[in-house]
């Protein structure tokens, strides 16, 4: 069937352009909700899908030419961790489009039988101003169906991609961006559309993208997105401050909800409560707010204004990828999660807050060893995983959370021992496998075949592998991509 599939394809030619022909075998998605385990993989069934290599720089037609021949959408049977070498490309990978998936901005989920993925924008772009020219920084959404059938380029940025997530609302799916200074919500499902709801935007509240394995995830919020634009006078250049509007998704526009005198920032999202930065002096804080409280003003229930008051600052003055903490909560048979704080980054330091307002820094030790230069991955119940260039880390905070704050030492496990592991974060996560991107490892003394160079023909570039997060060592790690070399390829 594939190879006449592609006879049709060369045949028919023109028809077959814009929709695209299978290239690998159907099967259904059997479940309604949306799929999401991050931005480098996701898990449909049987299989996983991701972006076989990571483009580090796409900038010319030429590199994206060149990026294409590896960092395509590609699948392999999920099933494989007995039968394949840890150093090779399994014999079930399988090719499904064309186009880079793999690059700076990516971003892929699956809704029905259709998997949605970002590409670097391949197009030439207008500005304000009418000058034409090429922004791979850009971004374009496809869509394909699971074997690759159907692909269809939904949107095009005109700006730099700096947020984006999916959430359900009404019954509705949206994939939501803040593109340079554009927010825009994409429908997608059965019918697909695109729209700009707002513009001049300097930053947004969404939440999060709903991730099934990863514990304490959740599809429930109010479905009202919160953004900024800057208070401007075209006749006085003095004027500060900031308008602050919300907008509930299935709205045609926002509604402006206060305004404040000086710079305030929306830096982050945990289901409804929001975080940003208020510059009132040259220090700025950061502040919480509750989007779902309500306050009585002369006998009606309304929301309480974006203050600046002690009582509503954060545990400190500037923070980044904040993540919400839950424990399981179990009532017969039911299970839910509860918040009991947040983790988050401060500059280069690990710190916590619980739901109590006791806050502290966690230091990561690995025996002996202190893990430094980290990145933090995410969050499954009250385990945190993070990664350096040489491997990825797991640790317990039960501790920190029962405890009435301050400086916490956090033993750490060693996942994997890697070479040379992205350094940006990006990650995905199934609930027993962690995959990342790294550089291609050197073979053991025994599978290289004695005296031979283990670390010949070693491709450059950073290729996927996954890790087993409940096993540790050297050897809990599997390549997943299908390298330039065919010597690393599973006989």
């Amino acid at each position: 069937m594939k190879k006449m599939n592609k006879v049709l394809c060369g045949v028919l030619g023109l028809g077959f352009l814009l929709t695209g022909c299978a290239t690998v075998s159907s099967f259904k998605n059997t479940k309604e909700e949306l799929i999401y385990n991050g931005n480098v993989a996701t898990v449909v069934g049987d299989y996983v899908y991701y972006a076989n290599k990571y483009a580090e720089s796409i900038d010319t037609k030429d590199a994206y030419k060149e990026a294409a021949k590896l960092a395509y959408l590609a699948r392999i049977d999920s099933n494989i961790d007995a039968a394949t070498k840890k150093d090779y490309t399994p014999a079930e990978f399988e090719k499904v489009g064309s186009e880079v998936v793999g690059h700076s901005k990516n971003y892929m989920v699956v809704l029905g039988d259709y998997i949605y993925y970002t590409i670097p924008n391949k197009d030439k772009v207008e500005d304000a101003e009418g000058n034409v020219s090429q922004k791979y920084n850009y971004t374009t959404l496809y869509r394909c169906k699971l074997n690759g059938d159907k692909v269809k380029k939904i949107y095009t940025t005109t700006g730099e991609v700096s947020k984006i997530e999916t959430v359900k609302h009404n019954g509705k799916y949206y994939i939501v961006m803040l593109a340079g200074t554009d927010l825009i919500k994409v429908a997608i499902g059965n019918k697909v559309s695109a729209q700009i709801v707002a513009k001049d935007v300097t930053s947004v509240a969404m939440p999060e993208t709903y991730e099934e394995n990863t514990f304490g995830s959740t599809l429930d919020w109010n479905g009202y997105l919160y953004y900024t634009v800057a208070k401007t006078d075209p006749d006085n250049q003095d004027i500060t401050g900031t308008h602050i509007y919300k907008h509930e998704l299935s709205a045609a526009e926002g509604k402006k909800v206060g305004t404040v005198a000086k710079s305030l920032k929306f830096v982050d999202r945990e289901q409804d409560v929001l975080f940003y930065t208020y510059a009132e002096s040259s220090i700025p804080k950061t502040y919480a707010y509750d989007s779902n409280k309500t306050i009585d003003v002369g006998g009606e229930q309304v929301a309480p204004a974006f203050t600046v008051n002690d009582s509503d600052q954060f545990a400190v003055a500037t923070i980044e990828n904040i993540t919400k903490v839950s424990a399981k909560v179990v009532d017969g048979k039911t299970e839910t999660a509860r918040t009991v704080g947040y983790v988050y980054l401060n500059s280069n330091t690990l710190m916590y807050t619980t739901v109590a307002g006791k806050s502290g820094a966690f230091t990561l030790k690995n025996g002996e060893s202190t893990v430094e230069n980290f990145k933090l991955l995410f969050v499954d119940e009250r385990e945190v995983y993070v990664s350096t260039a040489e491997g990825i880390y797991k640790a317990d905070m039960s501790s920190a959370f029962a405890g009435e704050g301050g400086p916490v030492d956090l033993v750490c496990t060693k996942i994997v021992d890697m070479l040379g592991l992205q350094e940006e974060g990006n990650y995905a996560f199934d609930g027993t496998y962690i995959y990342y991107y790294a550089d291609l490892q050197a073979l053991s003394e025994e599978d290289a075949g004695e005296g031979e160079d283990t670390t010949e023909d070693l491709d450059s570039g950073k290729f996927l592998y996954r890790s087993h997060v409940g096993r540790t060592g050297a050897d809990n790690y599997q390549l997943l991509s299908k390298t330039n070399n065919e010597k690393r390829m599973t006989k």
